[in-house]
Formats: C-alpha cells, structure tokens, sequence
C-alpha cells in the first residue's frame, strides 16, 4: 500500500486538476471527505443508516458570499488596499513592537506584495475584484485599540466586537462580505443518520418551524441499514468509500459558483461561492440513476471485499485526499505570493523545493515541473519566465472545461447582516 498508494479509479481526475489551469484563485475545488471523523469514531449505533435524497436547503439558508463594494478601477483599489496595508501595519507595530528591526522586515514584505500588481494582472485579463469599505474609529474604538495586541483581555476583544458590530449596523458596506439570497433548488445528497432520512431532513428546521416547512430531503432514494456490515466497515468509512466513488466522475458537479471570474480580494483572493448546508456533501441533481448505480455497485463491492481490503482502499482513498488538497495548496500560493508586476517568485523557492515529500505522484504526471519550474542556473530558484508564461492568460482559459457552474443572477437580495470578527 504506502504513503503513495492512490486508487486506481481516481488517477484520471486527479491529474486532469493537478494539470489544469481552471479557477487560480483559490487552488481548484477543494475535496471534502469527512475526514473530520476519522480516528475519533465511537462505536457505532445499532440501525445507523446511509442514505442518498434529493436535497433542497431552505430559501434562507442558501447564499453566496460577495464583498460589496466593485473595485471599478486602478485608483479605487489602490484606496482600498492602502487601507488594508494601514491595518498590516498596526497589527505588525501589535507583534514586532518589541523588536524593530523585525517589524520594519514586516512591513517590507506588506509592501512588496502590494496587492495593486495583482488587480493589475487580473483586470488585463478579464477578472472583477471586490472590496469594502473601512470606517474612521471612534474615540471609543481608538481607546480599545490603543491596546497592544498582547495585553488584550476578553472584556476589551468583546468590547471592540460590540463597538465594530454597531458600525456594521450603520453600513453594510462595511462589511468583508455579505450574504446574498440565491434561488433555492434541488441538488443530490449523501449522508449518514442513526434515526431515519425524513427526520435527519428535518435537523435543521427550527422546532417552532417544524409543521409549516416542507422536509428538505424532497425524494428519499435510498435508505439502507448498516448495522449487518458493523463488524467489516465502520459507517464513517463507508461513506468515505461511496463519496470517493462518486466524487472521482462527478466531481465537476461540485464546483457551486456564482461567477468563475468575479473575486472577492479578502481575506484572500476567492471567487464568489455558493454555500449552503449540506454543499460538501451535494452533488448536482443530474444523472441520478447514474449516481444511484455508482452507490449501489459501491455497496456490493463492499460485500464481496475482506476487512483487510477494505481498509487498504480506504487507505488509498485517504491519500488521495491529502494528494488532491497538496495542488490546492500549491496553486493558491502562486496567487498570495507572486509578484505578476515584475514576474518574481520572491520568498519561497525553500519551502515550494523541499515539501515535496510523499507526492512521488506529481514528479510522475509533471506537476512539480508545471508549479515549480527549477531554474537551471540557479538550481535553488523557481523559473519564473515559465511562471509567467503560466499565468498569462485570458478569464476563459481559467475555467475547467465541462465542468457546471450556478448561473449568474443580477440584483440579488442580501438577506443576512454579519460581523467577520469572533470572540
């Protein structure tokens, strides 16, 4: 098996992501495997079940996240992120204060990735960004913030939050991003439950909402007990099993955005997304009865398996995750750390050259080679001239071929006030 085991039936799609151009912005569609629950599973309950629905979230709880304000121009992104670099600063004045010299290095590289070089790159080549705007603090927020950061109590952090979430009630411009009623619609789903598929649809209807909301979990098409296969595979890995099997043919389904060429600049550069509950788990409703085959081959598999097999494929699917998520990594730190302006690679040739440990995978398909050009005079160096050539290209070509993305919808209602900050 190995650290380097993959599954056979995922090979293809794995390297048409890691080679591919499509949405720069944030690394590609990253998978989801639940692996939140791997290694910290009890035993499992008796008439535990996996069920396949058609699924469709309340109107409320279906959104996409958009920053509000349209960075129209050069000289409005330019007010914008000098904001932004004005809140860099303090936060490295909170941290390096007691070491200059390291609080000038700070500062050195906020100005070196000025973010204009980027909305300059973007902008040429047909990419939208979007901000917010910042408010002048009041006397009491100039008070709460004329704390060092490392002399902040809880009382001052809750305070700061009560004083920024009455601006944000003020303006909503003032938040990072917002949330945007999107049309509600049905989409295919997984899961698991240890009471039935109509009441686990039901989990996140508020009880006073109980008798006048439609179940969610519109169509139940399948609901099968797992209790005969306790002793062979754990409920949590089966459905690892069954999503890797759908995931690897349908995993352009699963790419939920409103624009592929519309930005949000912060906290990091992300296209605008479709969220709903459940979307990690969701599937496009298209080709049912081909989803259905895939499940219902995946669970005769399964029978015919040894526990022995059954966990070395798991294995592999686990890898698989871990593979996947590396080119995410990798394509998103171009984004945060490539200077398009002057076409540099400043910074991290170390750490791009020796992370390259248990991806034997991407030395075969060429990945490193595409991402991490080495320069053959400087051997310690990244190509950059190969860099650019890579992302010099038009909106279109960013987009993953055949792949299904949520049609775009003029004047949308924004539906959910929020602050960005947690205490």
């Amino acid at each position: 098996m190995g650290y380097n085991s993959l599954p056979e039936e995922g090979i293809e799609a794995l390297t048409e992501h890691a080679l591919g151009n499509y949405l720069p912005f944030n690394g590609g569609f990253r998978q989801h495997y639940q692996l939140r629950n791997f290694g910290r599973r009890g035993k499992p309950k008796k008439g535990a079940k996996f069920y396949a629905v058609e699924y469709r979230p309340h109107p409320d709880d279906i959104y996409i996240e958009k920053s509000p304000i349209y960075l129209k121009d050069e000289k409005t992104f330019n007010s914008f992120d000098q904001m932004l670099l004005v809140d860099d600063r303090k936060i490295n004045a909170d941290i390096w204060g007691d070491d200059p010299e390291k609080q000038k290095n700070a500062d050195e590289i906020d100005d070196y990735y000025n973010r204009i070089k980027f909305y300059k790159w973007g902008t040429e080549r047909g990419f939208d960004f979007y901000g917010y705007t910042k408010w002048n603090d009041s006397k009491e927020l100039q008070k709460i913030k004329a704390i060092p950061y490392k002399k902040m109590k809880k009382k001052d952090w809750e305070e700061q939050k009560r004083l920024e979430d009455m601006e944000y009630k003020k303006d909503i411009t003032l938040h990072d991003k917002l949330r945007y009623k999107y049309p509600s619609q049905s989409f295919f789903k997984i899961g698991l439950t240890n009471t039935t598929a109509e009441k686990r649809g039901m989990f996140t209807v508020p009880n006073s909402e109980r008798k006048t909301t439609p179940n969610p979990y519109k169509k139940i098409f399948i609901e099968k007990d797992l209790t005969y296969l306790f002793e062979k595979i754990h409920p949590a890995d089966l459905e690892v099993f069954i999503y890797f099997h759908l995931f690897y043919k349908y995993w352009k389904d699963k790419l939920f955005y409103f624009s592929a060429n519309k930005i949000n600049i912060c906290p990091n550069p992300i296209h605008q997304q479709i969220k709903f509950t459940g979307y990690t788990e969701s599937f496009l409703l298209e080709k049912v009865e081909d989803k259905l085959k895939i499940i219902n081959d995946a669970f005769d598999l399964i029978d015919q398996l040894t526990k022995r097999k059954i966990n070395t494929m798991l294995q592999n699917m686990i890898n698989f995750d871990r593979v996947w998520n590396r080119a995410c990594l990798q394509k998103h730190f171009f984004i945060n750390q490539f200077d398009f302006d002057n076409s540099s690679s400043y910074g991290f040739d170390n750490w791009v050259f020796t992370d390259r440990i248990g991806y034997s995978f991407y030395e075969k398909i060429g990945f490193w080679e595409k991402y991490i050009p080495k320069n053959t005079n400087k051997i310690k160096e990244i190509d950059d001239n190969k860099i650019k050539d890579l992302f010099d290209k038009k909106v279109e070509e960013f987009i993953l071929p055949n792949s299904k993305h949520l049609p775009e919808i003029p004047n949308l209602e924004y539906f959910y006030d929020y602050s960005y900050s947690d205490v």
